[in-house]
């Protein structure tokens, strides 16, 4: 076992970061029972890790997802799959198969681009021959007719597009739209309809229409030409805010104070107050015309 390359290893099986003796204890756990399965909640975008009950576990115990780091906001999105009745049950999940270094990932394990999407994705086939400006209109377009959510501004979707079909030029110099597709579809993914709902359930209801709220400023703000951390600051704010066990009836009061809540400063506790005063927030008409608000330029 020491021979072989943990890092391909690690690859394979998409294991995370262990001291040797964990390591060796978790290989030796998936060679037997097979590898952890994705999160029912999150897809492939974060995977389970159990608990044992005793040594006759058989591979199964209990659950639970840790959440997944989000590269657009630059934070850690929590799962509510932790919590869940299936989780406390200590219900059993489906592993997967254990893969050695050098073995092959079949095609039905290769990255999916039909995979959360509501309708098949389909390219044309001379898409690959097309002049690369036209080849990134076209993207845009495929992305948008599968509710990407991409730039509004076209121009801006279009520069997007480029660069990841420029990324994704294989070693013969041709373009893998698949690919870029993907890199796409992970980068402006389209929204679930727990995102549009607001997300997962906050731990005190009275602040689910908030969360809604935020979430859909959030998704405004990502595709105007806003500041990609001005536009992350609002689904940030969102999580922290899922995660307290209080309502918000003051914007004010929970961006200072003993009722501080993370990731919630004076202005955005100022656009908080005013959402609660009036029922939508100021800067959304702004976002949702694909521009940058007055006081933020």
């Amino acid at each position: 076992m020491n021979k072989m390359p943990m890092s391909e290893r690690g690859a394979k099986n998409k294991t995370i970061q262990y001291k040797k003796a964990d390591l060796v204890a978790h290989c030796v756990d998936g060679e037997l029972w097979g590898r952890y399965p994705p999160c029912p909640k999150c897809g492939k975008k974060s995977t389970l890790r159990v608990t044992y009950e005793d040594e006759n576990h058989k591979g199964q115990g209990k659950w639970k997802c840790n959440g997944y780091w989000d590269k657009n906001i630059s934070a850690v999105v929590h799962c509510n799959f932790n919590y869940s009745e299936e989780v406390k049950s200590g219900a059993p999940q489906t592993r997967l198969p254990w893969r050695q270094p050098g073995d092959v990932v079949s095609d039905d394990e290769e990255e999916d681009v039909n995979a959360g999407m509501e309708k098949p994705v389909e390219f044309p086939e001379d898409m690959g021959t097309l002049p690369p400006q036209e080849m990134a209109k076209k993207m845009m377009e495929i992305c948008r007719e599968h509710q990407l959510t991409l730039p509004k501004d076209d121009g801006h979707a279009m520069r997007e597009c480029y660069t990841k079909l420029t990324a994704c030029i294989d070693y013969n110099d041709e373009y893998d739209v698949k690919s870029a597709f993907n890199m796409l579809k992970e980068s402006y993914p389209p929204l679930s309809k727990e995102d549009k709902a607001g997300g997962p359930a906050p731990n005190c209801p009275e602040n689910a229409e908030l969360c809604k709220a935020l979430m859909a400023i959030y998704a405004a703000a990502k595709q105007s030409p806003e500041e990609p951390m001005k536009a992350a600051a609002y689904v940030k704010a969102c999580n922290s805010i899922r995660a307290i066990d209080f309502p918000v009836t003051s914007g004010i009061a929970i961006s200072k104070g003993k009722l501080k809540v993370s990731n919630v400063g004076p202005s955005l506790g100022k656009q908080i107050e005013f959402w609660i005063q009036n029922g939508y927030f100021e800067r959304m008409e702004y976002y949702e015309r694909g521009e940058i608000p007055p006081s933020t330029k």
